[in-house]
């Protein structure tokens, strides 16, 4: 006779009932992952097809899932962790067979069981705990909205669930998901009216579930619904503040981070065969490749924009490049603001670290001030974009639109993607646009801290031209003039050859523009005389303003270590600008990040000069790209393999962070305390 219900307590009911759930929701992940396998007929069939050995273990799994958990937790006795280990890693073996078919699917299983696992083996010492249920009720209501999202990417995203096995099988997990969450009322679900926008998608799934032309939504819908109920979840257990806290803790992990969360994110979208112009998804590293170059900025492609991706994933790659180019941070802390909730000083300091400015209530200022130059700026770029695409190229409305609005937000982040194959080398004799693109690229490159003090009124008494923005402005103006000059003279008969004298003059200044991290070339790269490749690289090397769009060493740090070189040889102490002394710490930062940008720089291009059949010069000029994150390339991007490609996406990433930021983000919490005597060393 099973004990009284009455003496279980109610929190450990609920409990095993979780723990149940998993196990029994194992049973249609694997049969939807199976159904999309084409392996061995003797166990994983055709596509959209099961094996009846492969159904007959899964009703032997149920068996024991009955016989082994349920009738023990019936007695009233706890089933034993070799029970729990036994079946929360039952369907290991087949996804390792299934690794040899399809790679994707058997990591998805692992995943899958190592999930179920972490929610059934947990320490022996939290199971008696009542306040433990609350935990393993949000691990499951994670656990329930990660399968039901990998069931809708399969289905809607990559279309692998052939066959009535697999479709049943993805609908019959969404539908115990839901209604498992549902049913025994988690803390992740609230019981009263904040419930409501839940349980109306749960009832929109079910009917479309009940339509066939509608059954392709019903999934993703559920996955909406569980990741909202995780949201929420999650704001009951542990509160939107520590979420929030945590992500300002340290500025510098948040900066890597949210970059890599991005890159990601981008990779997982751009598989999709919804994002290609032929319905195929780009292959994993070329989604890798392409995410890392938009996030970053950069503009270096191993498939063409224009022709390679579908409008949906042009609008993917617009999307990274407007979150790489301002900042996943500056994003998400401007929307807490415009949503009337209240950021602390943790907020504003994360914020600064990642624009370049330290005073916390200019840091407020400045993130309202980036998003609405940045709007404006682009919008302004977009309609005088479109009105050239019209008139010179004679496009209708809404392809001048949106090529006008595409390609204003690349030139304002400095990323240099664009819809033509040639970047706009057919544009060259049509000095409009490189004219428009060269301001747009100026003001994203000169950093958001210099407009916020040259936008305000030049009478003005709150205007502080400092020596950070004299030096911005000093030595843009210097590389920009410097290098036009350069170009018309060293390129008059080589890539500008053929061009009147208004043409040159108007292509030399946009290269000389474009090189500091844009990445747009109205001229063919590969006619640059070996001068001009390496002015080009001197260019891209430094990049743009520090808190800009752009990358590279940043202007004034160049800046600075002139400076210093000047003071060096003056015989002067300390390092002056503008009658002001720049402090010792900024001099050692700026030397410190010249010498690891040169090493990262030299280490990739020396592994890419031993692993890749390129010439020297092009590899060299693609290694300060990616590091500039400029986006320029001689051809030799397409001709990279798998390894020359993570190189220069490891490269990417570095320049787009920075290599300080990196070491920052890698050194010990806690410094030594110990002290050594002073040494003489000879240099020089």
């Amino acid at each position: 006779m099973p004990p009284d219900a009455a003496t279980i307590p109610a929190y450990r009911r609920k409990e095993l009932a979780y723990e149940v759930i998993v196990l029994l929701l194992g049973i249609p992940f694997l049969l939807m992952l199976a159904a999309c396998a084409d392996g061995d007929e003797a166990l994983f069939a055709p596509w959209g097809q099961v094996s009846p050995i492969l159904l007959s273990l899964a009703g032997g799994y149920l068996l024991l899932v009955v016989g082994g958990f349920l009738v023990p937790a019936w007695r009233g006795s706890s089933p034993g962790h070799l029970t729990r280990s036994v079946l929360s890693l039952a369907f290991v073996p087949i996804y390792i067979l299934m690794f040899s078919v399809h790679k994707g699917l058997a990591l998805t299983g692992f995943a899958w069981s190592y999930l179920a696992s972490q929610c059934l083996l947990r320490a022996s010492s939290a199971e008696s705990a009542e306040e433990d249920y609350e935990g393993l009720a949000f691990s499951v209501s994670v656990l329930v909205m990660a399968g039901t999202l990998a069931a809708a990417l399969l289905d809607t995203g990559y279309g692998l669930l052939f066959g009535m096995v697999g479709q049943v099988a993805a609908w019959l997990f969404a539908v115990l998901a839901v209604a498992a969450l549902t049913i025994l009322r988690t803390p992740a679900v609230p019981s009263r009216a904040l419930g409501t926008i839940e349980h109306l998608l749960t009832g929109l799934g079910l009917v479309c579930l009940t339509q066939p032309e509608w059954r392709d939504a019903a999934l993703p819908i559920f996955a909406a619904r569980l990741a909202l109920t995780v949201l929420r979840g999650w704001e009951r257990r542990y509160g939107f503040d520590s979420l929030w806290r945590h992500l300002t803790e340290r500025p510098t992990h948040l900066l890597v981070l949210s970059f890599a969360a991005v890159i990601l994110v981008g990779t997982l979208i751009l598989t999709l065969p919804v994002a290609t112009s032929h319905h195929v998804g780009l292959s994993p590293l070329d989604a890798l490749f392409t995410s890392t170059s938009a996030t970053c900025v950069t503009g270096l492609i191993v498939v063409d924009t224009g022709s390679a991706f579908s409008l949906f994933g042009q609008l993917v790659v617009l999307a990274l490049i407007q979150i790489g180019g301002l900042g996943i941070m500056t994003i998400s802390i401007f929307a807490a603001l415009a949503l009337g909730r209240r950021v602390g000083l943790r907020s504003e300091f994360a914020v600064g670290e990642m624009i370049g400015e330290q005073r916390n209530r200019m840091a407020r200022r400045l993130l309202y001030f980036i998003v609405l130059v940045t709007a404006v700026i682009e919008l302004a770029g977009a309609v005088a974009l479109a009105y050239g695409f019209r008139q010179y190229q004679g496009y209708g409305l809404g392809k001048a639109a949106y090529y006008g609005l595409f390609h204003s937000i690349s030139a304002f982040c400095n990323a240099g993607f664009a819809l033509f194959a040639d970047s706009f080398v057919g544009l060259a004799n049509v000095p409009f646009f490189p004219l428009v693109l060269s301001a747009l690229i100026t003001l994203g490159g000169l950093g958001f801290g210099v407009l916020y003090t040259l936008f305000r009124l030049p009478g003005s008494r709150r205007a502080n031209y400092g020596p950070h923005v004299k030096l911005v402005l000093v030595t843009s103006v210097v590389l920009t003039v410097g290098g036009t000059v350069f170009f018309l003279i060293a390129e008059r008969s080589h890539s500008l050859a053929g061009l009147s004298l208004r043409d040159s003059l108007v292509n030399a200044w946009f290269q000389s523009v474009t090189a500091r991290t844009a990445g747009f070339n109205t001229v063919d790269l590969t006619q640059f005389s070996a001068a001009s490749n390496l002015l080009m690289n001197l260019l891209m090397f430094i990049g743009a303003a520090p808190g800009s769009t752009g990358g590279g060493v940043k202007v004034t740090t160049i800046a600075v270590l002139f400076l210093l070189v000047r003071s060096v040889l003056r015989g002067h102490e300390r390092v002056n600008a503008f009658g002001r002394c720049i402090e010792p710490a900024t001099v050692v930062k700026s030397t410190v990040l010249i010498c690891l940008s040169a090493l990262a720089v030299t280490v990739s291009a020396m592994v890419l000069l031993v692993t890749q059949h390129i010439s020297t010069v092009d590899l060299l000029f693609e290694t300060v790209s990616a590091f500039g994150t400029v986006g320029l390339s001689r051809g030799a991007t397409g001709q990279l393999d798998a390894l020359g490609k993570l190189v220069i996406v490891g490269l990417m990433f570095i320049g787009r962070v920075g290599p300080l930021t990196l070491l920052v983000m890698m050194r010990p919490r806690r410094g030594s305390s110990i002290e050594y005597p002073a040494a003489r060393v000879m240099v020089g």
